[in-house]
């Protein structure tokens, strides 16, 4: 059970509440704030609009969407790339908010008018590389140095 300050418990008691999330991107050499809600402040920071949408979001990880209608979204995403960015998502409630999730981007999508990114909690998570040797037993024939392997027309000589 999460404990919650006034403001905030205020905010759930009421009749409807729906949440502003706020993300913070981590980008080198500036940070990022993104909010649901329009212009705000909080925290000292002013957090922009962004055509910002929480898709789903928890300590796990979740997938966030900006909106990509004049290019701004794409631009980030192939100039920079989000890719192992910290986020920061928190949700906004009555001039508090609370952490929901802190990791790193992953895969992003570009469409015409949303970039896509998934959030991950675990860096280890965006790994590209196989987590595996090659070596026996999963390559147990490898060529031996010297052995010559005939490609068509092609000769291969291994030194290694």
């Amino acid at each position: 059970m999460r404990t919650v300050n006034a403001t905030i418990q205020a905010g759930l008691d009421a009749s409807v509440t729906v949440p502003v999330y706020l993300v913070e991107c981590r980008m080198s050499p500036s940070t990022l704030y993104w909010s649901t809600g329009g212009a705000l402040t909080w925290n000292s920071q002013s957090w922009q609009t962004a055509g910002l949408e929480v898709i789903r979001v928890n300590e796990r990880g979740g997938s966030i969407r900006i909106r990509n209608d004049d290019n701004s979204g794409a631009s980030l995403a192939l100039n920079a790339g989000f890719r192992d960015i910290e986020f920061r998502v928190y949700q906004y409630y009555n001039g508090d908010a609370v952490e929901v999730f802190r990791g790193y981007g992953g895969k992003t999508t570009v469409s015409a008018m949303f970039v896509t990114i998934e959030l991950h909690a675990d860096r280890g998570a965006n790994t590209k590389v196989p987590r595996t040797r090659i070596a026996p037993p999963t390559f147990t024939y490898l060529p031996k140095k010297g052995e010559v392997i005939q490609w068509g027309e092609i000769t291969l000589k291994v030194e290694y």
